[in-house]
């Protein structure tokens, strides 16, 4: 009896230690369990609605008639086709000769991050008792400071439809994204 309680004895314990697993604890657990690692939400992506508010400058040439140099300020409203390619349409008024424009936007971004250096085009109008036709282009820098806020600054080249009228426009804002 003692052979067979000395030889369960000793099973049991072969048992728990192979179950226990090595003798030493060194203080971590066996099995470790990593947080998944969460990445940031792009700054910017295709499927965006953009609402901008901005103020600028206007710098006319001399050959155009009724307008001065002035302060100006509007609105745009985009919509991001892709994460590279954005429409949309802006209204902005001068303060000199009161004037509104009007125009249709083909913006192209290259996002890197959360700053997207961007060309674009535009065509459309300006109001000031007659109508002008007008199409521009131009450059300019947006930084998202969240993925649903921006500031940006561009400027842009407006001929007039008669070729010699032109403008530099400079402009700077804020941009929200819903």
């Amino acid at each position: 009896m003692k052979k067979i309680l000395l030889s369960l004895s000793a099973t049991v314990a072969a048992a728990s230690i192979a179950i226990a697993g090595p003798s030493s604890y060194d203080g971590k657990s066996v099995k470790s369990y990593k947080q998944p690692v969460q990445t940031p939400a792009p700054c910017f992506s295709a499927g965006e609605a953009i609402f901008g508010l901005f103020g600028g400058y206007v710098f006319v040439d001399d050959s155009l008639e009724g307008y001065e140099d002035s302060l100006g300020g509007g609105a745009e409203l985009l919509y991001a086709v892709t994460n590279n390619v954005v429409l949309g349409a802006e209204y902005y008024a001068f303060s000199s000769e009161p004037a509104h424009a009007y125009n249709g936007v083909l913006q192209l971004r290259f996002p890197m991050d959360c700053v997207a250096p961007y060309v674009f085009g535009t065509a459309g109008g300006l109001v000031n008792g007659k109508n002008n036709f007008t199409v521009g282009g131009g450059a300019g820098l947006e930084y998202r400071i969240s993925p649903k806020l921006g500031i940006f600054g561009d400027g842009r080249y407006v001929y007039g439809d008669s070729g010699d009228e032109t403008s530099i426009f400079l402009r700077a804002g804020l941009r929200f994204v819903f």
